[in-house]
């Protein structure tokens, strides 16, 4: 029986469309984000301080992980079979395990990317003795790393930046390398609190004021009133002890002498809370997509919109774990380990157990 084919005139095995004009080689990070480039790594840092930004980061990481998962031969050959038992042995003997993996690599939503070096060893001993095993992994800080790449971002070497100065380049395959939500395949990635970065600095201003506001106006301002004729040196009494009122609980007056307080409205403290209450809202809806799963609802209808904006937040974690199933269980860790110890065999598939 004979096969027809087109004749091609592209090759279709070529890589035609550069991200870049020119090759720059080795990039930094920041240049891949304006944030970056202007403040560095630490304005998130300094961002995950922040006890609501922090609780909603660490909301999206534990519902990521909440799920079970289970490892999937790829058919019933032996040599599926095989490495099927080699990688399920892998997983739960690695240092950290899957859970531990998967939180360092989630730091990503965070800082854009994650970087973890898999540390391997050549067993000795049964079981398994003779092959190479992953015995765990270590989290490295992005801040120290450039990305050598070329005119398509295809990373060829991680650059680390070493305390004596030098520039070590470190093969690829060594590593993990997470880019979350990345741009135009940008190997930094983009993290959720660059979209929240306004919201926040606007927070910390409203902060800063709040508290010059309650300085100025917690402690309401006492007023004595007294009498046309009464001698400078009685003012000066009276002044005094309405100036050790704040520290004291109790003081006496002449008669003819008449303490008030200079009451500041109500509205004022209410602005500043109701100011702090949008920015966090802001804050939820860039990390989270919603705000009910981290806000009281003070709202009419607040339990049928809390399940409306539970159920948004649980197609992001589902198209989440599905990425880091693709992009870092089985393209970066099962593959490689399979390749490595059984050559061509097939490769096991990493699975969650969702409802």
């Amino acid at each position: 029986m004979m096969r027809w084919f087109r004749k091609r005139t592209v090759d279709l095995a070529r890589e035609y469309a550069p991200v870049e004009i020119e090759t720059h080689g080795e990039r930094d990070p920041a240049e891949f984000d304006d944030l970056i480039s202007q403040h560095g790594y630490a304005i998130y840092e300094r961002m995950l301080t922040d006890a609501h930004v922090r609780a909603c980061f660490n909301l999206k990481r534990w519902g990521v992980l909440s799920v079970p998962w289970r490892l999937e031969a790829a058919d019933a050959s032996p040599d599926a079979q095989r490495a099927h038992e080699f990688i399920q042995y892998t997983l739960h003997t690695m240092q950290g395990g899957v859970f531990g993996l998967l939180w360092r690599v989630l730091d990503a939503l965070a800082k854009g990317c994650a970087i973890l070096e898999k540390l391997y060893a050549y067993r000795a001993e049964p079981p398994y003795a003779g092959y190479w095993t992953l015995v765990g992994f270590k989290a490295k800080n992005p801040a120290l790393f450039r990305f050598e790449v070329d005119a398509y971002r295809n990373v060829r070497a991680l650059i680390l930046h070493a305390p004596d100065g030098r520039q070590l380049a470190l093969p690829r395959e060594k590593f993990i390398l997470y880019a979350y939500n990345p741009r135009y395949e940008s190997p930094a990635g983009e993290s959720d609190l660059r979209a929240a970065y306004r919201a926040w600095r606007s927070k910390e201003r409203v902060l800063q004021q709040w508290d010059l506001f309650l300085s100025k106006y917690a402690s309401p301002t006492l007023i004595g009133v007294y009498k046309r004729g009464l001698p400078p040196a009685q003012q000066e009494e009276l002044l005094r002890a309405l100036d050790k009122v704040q520290q004291e609980t109790a003081m006496i007056v002449p008669e003819e002498v008449q303490v008030s307080a200079l009451e500041f409205k109500q509205s004022g403290a209410e602005s500043f809370a109701q100011a702090i209450a949008h920015h966090n809202a802001e804050i939820a809806k860039s990390i989270l997509g919603e705000t009910l799963t981290t806000d009281e609802g003070q709202r009419v209808g607040s339990l049928a919109l809390g399940q409306v904006h539970l159920k948004v937040l649980q197609t992001q974690l589902r198209a989440l774990r599905a990425e880091l199933a693709e992009r870092v269980m089985h393209d970066q860790l099962i593959r490689p380990l399979v390749r490595l110890n059984f050559g061509d065999a097939p490769v096991p598939r990493f699975v969650w157990e969702e409802d």
